[in-house]
């Protein structure tokens, strides 16, 4: 039975090959500086060439062996969602695949988010980065209240892009634990 869900697997990732841009192996550069580590392998920052210019990427290195999952997060359905979602100017998308045949890796080029939200949050605390600025001007952030504002717009439209595409986001907080 486990054969039949691998090739099931690998039949759905091959179907999201005609689906998307088959990127040549070299329109794109690793860097060599790791970003992450998920389930189908490390994430690698990179450059991709798009339209005869450079762009900022990060590519997901999947194995043959881990290509071939079953059950949600199967790496197949995640490049399905990724594709599916591309397009928003405030939601990172698929670039295209690389490689994926028997034996060899697979390359997922996406976008590259430069900086989280998050990090890009704390790098405005005033009252971190610059005390005598922040008691000086009366504000604990760098950013003025118009460009919050801003920012607010467009996470609430790439919020509702995915919602339109019925996309469920989960984040799940754990506090507590020794």
């Amino acid at each position: 039975m486990a054969v039949e869900s691998d090739s099931a697997s690998c039949s759905a990732l091959d179907a999201l090959k005609g689906r998307v841009w088959q990127i040549p192996r070299n329109f794109f550069r690793l860097t060599g500086e790791v970003v992450g580590k998920g389930s189908f392998g490390s994430v690698i920052r990179a450059t991709v060439l798009v339209e005869g210019e450079r762009q900022a990427a990060v590519v997901q290195v999947a194995s043959e062996t881990r290509s071939c999952r079953v059950g949600e997060d199967s790496l197949a359905s995640s490049i399905s969602l990724l594709s599916d979602c591309s397009g928003h100017p405030h939601v990172l998308g698929l670039f295209g695949l690389c490689g994926g045949d028997v034996g060899e890796s697979l390359y997922v080029v996406m976008e590259d988010g430069a900086k989280s939200l998050k990090g890009a949050l704390l790098d405005t605390r005033a009252l971190v980065h610059d005390p005598a600025r922040a008691r000086r001007v009366g504000r604990g952030c760098t950013v003025p209240e118009a460009q919050l504002v801003t920012h607010a717009v467009e996470i609430a439209s790439a919020m509702q892009f995915l919602a339109s595409k019925e996309v469920c986001i989960v984040v799940t907080y754990v506090r507590g634990l020794p």
